[in-house]
């Protein structure tokens, strides 16, 4: 029931944030199992539908590990890139780009699957563990609950076009 209802949450957060900037609007679907007690997330999403953009970016939380982007429109992994010189980033998230054949523009295909994981730290006591690192753009877990701030944390694939500055 609790994966069902995030699958859900997952699912409508990312169609709002998408439904306000794009004309084509993605679909984000797949599975996130999330740990409480470990303090991990493990994603293996596929984002379907994507809109034609040149200059692009896919924000992902800068403590995720991803183990692979792969095309779905040709079944093959696609190698990636960082955007170093992106200036909207906070650095909560890493933007990442698909370099095409040329290497001096961006390729982006149709779907897109993705299987990254994350893991931090759990901090029960907040006095004791008070840190002037924490602020609401971290991923952050308490033994209870996790704290996430959409945009800024990133923990799903946030497909933000440069050019139109708009996720």
């Amino acid at each position: 029931m609790k994966k069902k209802f995030l699958n859900c949450l997952l699912l409508l957060t990312v169609i709002f944030q998408f439904a306000k900037a794009q004309d084509t609007i993605p679909i984000l679907k797949g599975s996130v199992n999330i740990s409480i007690a470990k303090g991990t997330f493990d994603c293996d999403i596929i984002l379907e539908n994507i809109p034609r953009i040149k200059n692009y970016v896919i924000r992902l939380n800068s403590g995720m590990n991803i183990l692979y982007f792969k095309s779905l429109d040709k079944n093959f992994l696609i190698s990636y890139d960082k955007a170093l010189n992106d200036t909207s980033s906070t650095h909560e998230s890493i933007g990442y780009f698909f370099p095409d054949n040329t290497g001096k523009a961006k390729f982006l295909p149709h779907s897109l699957e993705m299987r990254y994981t994350g893991k931090y730290p759990i901090a029960t006591d907040t006095v004791i563990n008070y840190s002037r690192q924490d602020w609401k753009g971290n991923i952050a877990f308490n033994g209870y609950s996790v704290r996430t701030d959409g945009f800024q944390t990133c923990w799903y694939p946030v497909l933000y076009d440069v050019t139109k500055d708009v996720i």
